[in-house]
């Protein structure tokens, strides 16, 4: 929550002072001697309440993996009829007094459960907006501790750098204004993250909260195919949604290969684009099995602003490749694609990310196999060989392959996204996460050497390197903005996290060298991680 919860911050021991006291208040059943009262004290114009609960409950679980929350019956006492914001388990007991007393309730976080049952959704308070199992939408705007990943020892590469780049792109989410329509359920945003739940259970979600925006979940796409599907092929009329995001998983097809039918039939995203036209986000999860047409019907969405397709691979090749894709990429990419994530993909064609999608602002490759030999000389890479992905804020490469021929992309890719166009612009990155990216040595050194009191990133926030081989001290000095040698160099003052991770030349001489650097540096908030 930001510099309010500091240790030293006076407001914060506030906080810690007064909540045992409210718990034993509750335990006393005397919280409504003191409901009036926390509902008139406020903070920031904000409800004290809302942060008395948020501490109690950070204080129950900071040493708490995120599967264990413990939740306490004693925090009721903080709901009150005017907190707007709060964190919740999924209790039937606890929503019925929530819907009861919190008329003015907009946000929820659910934080524990031990079985999730869909159908108390409708007892949620009616001023509800955003409802999220996942804490995702509750955060956006907010920065949280990600840096404290892996403080006893160092958390995988892989895992640790997805969770940074996901609370980077959380934290400059902007929030949308919803205007729900009179006399209806005004929750507009659900989100769902790895509940358990069945596409008969969302379904009858989306029949009762009819101004729902978001979501999401995987099952989506089946749970409009259940409600329409027959409606659709006797041709009847059918309705339009608001949703702007559209999730489908055609992935367990392998899973449940015993059986003989699909769980989700091929043709379902015709019926899906058709029931969420002005849908922005698209999520796709597919296996060895599914055909590769199923993702044509995404070209005929009006403008897609997000696209991530990720294959559930079990060792055989998949039928789509990235040549499916590219029909969507040709058509959204130039005008409205902003984040784009390929993960384990084939046959991946980055001249064609490059021409096509200019305005990404996050592009993330894991595990993806990609054209070879490189076509380079099919594409006028000149035109493009330097920065012109200018609006790239965010790049995550990870190659997951040391023996595969085809992993490896040709310099042109880390040219476009990685260099300035020209010396008088910048590059914007603020996050860099690389995995074995294979970069020779001298374009390595152009990248992150740029020239003396120059930083080669001046916006970048974190940056995670693991088997790199050819990074070294002077590099990541450079990216720093540190010198041993030159004083007047300018430190980068946003960044906040440096990991490097079984990097070949960065052994343990070299990394008590970049501390040293550190120590004696104005960056105090930059968080250094060196393993192997």
């Amino acid at each position: 929550m930001g510099a309010r919860y500091l240790p030293e911050s006076l407001y914060i021991r506030c906080l810690d002072f007064c909540i045992p006291r409210l718990e034993g208040a509750s335990r006393a059943a005397v919280e409504s001697d003191v409901l009036d009262s926390l509902d008139k004290l406020n903070f920031s114009g904000r409800p004290i309440v809302e942060d008395l609960l948020l501490r109690a409950f950070q204080l129950a679980n900071r040493e708490k993996p995120s599967g264990e929350k413990r939740w306490r019956d004693e925090w009721r006492i903080f709901y009150t009829g005017k907190i707007s914001s709060a964190i919740l388990s999924w209790d039937e007991s606890l929503i019925a007094h929530v819907g009861n007393r919190c008329k003015n309730l907009k946000t929820a976080h659910v934080v524990h459960w031990v079985m999730i049952d869909l159908a108390l959704v409708p007892k949620c308070p009616q001023s509800l907006i955003t409802l999220d199992f996942d804490g995702e939408l509750v955060n956006r705007g907010k920065l949280s501790d990600c840096w404290d990943l892996g403080e006893s020892s160092p958390a995988s590469w892989l895992g640790d750098s997805d969770k940074i780049l996901r609370s980077l792109l959380v934290a400059q989410a902007k929030v949308p204004q919803f205007s729900p329509e009179p006399g209806t359920l005004s929750l507009s945003e659900i989100h769902l993250g790895n509940v358990q739940t069945k596409a008969d259970d969302l379904a009858k979600i989306l029949v009762h909260c009819k101004n729902l925006r978001l979501l999401k979940h995987y099952q989506l796409a089946s749970a409009l195919y259940k409600l329409h599907s027959d409606a659709w092929r006797k041709k009847q009329q059918l309705p339009v949604y608001n949703l702007r995001n559209i999730d489908v998983d055609f992935s367990h097809v392998v899973r449940c290969r015993m059986s003989p039918e699909w769980v989700l039939s091929p043709d379902a995203l015709h019926l899906v684009v058709r029931l969420c036209p002005r849908a922005k986000s698209v999520r796709v999860r597919f296996d060895c099995s599914t055909p590769n047409d199923a993702l044509a019907p995404l070209v005929q969405l009006e403008a897609i602003k997000e696209y991530s397709a990720v294959c559930v691979s079990s060792g055989e090749r998949s039928l789509i490749d990235f040549a499916d894709m590219s029909p969507i990429l040709e058509k959204h990419g130039p005008k409205s694609l902003t984040y784009l994530e390929l993960k384990v993909i084939e046959e991946v064609e980055i001249h064609s990310i490059i021409e096509n999608c200019t305005k990404l602002d996050t592009l993330v490759l894991s595990g993806c196999g990609y054209v070879t030999p490189a076509t380079c000389s099919s594409y006028d890479c000149r035109s493009y060989a330097t920065g012109s992905l200018k609006k790239l804020r965010f790049l995550f490469y990870a190659d997951g392959d040391d023996f595969s021929w085809d992993h490896g992309v040709p310099e042109c890719f880390w040219k476009a996204t990685m260099l300035p166009s020209g010396m008088s612009h910048v590059v914007r990155l603020q996050g860099i996460f690389l995995e074995y990216p294979r970069i020779p040595r001298p374009l390595t050194k152009l990248i992150f050497s740029p020239g003396k009191r120059r930083l080669p990133f001046p916006n970048l926030v974190a940056v995670s390197f693991c088997r790199f081989e050819e990074i070294t001290v002077e590099d990541v000095s450079s990216i720093c903005g540190l010198s041993e040698v030159d004083a007047e160099t300018v430190p980068c003052h946003t960044l906040r996290y440096v990991r490097l991770s079984d990097c070949e030349k960065i052994g343990a001489g070299e990394s008590k060298r970049l501390k040293t650097l550190l120590k004696h540096s104005p960056l105090k908030e930059l968080r250094l991680s060196v393993d192997r």
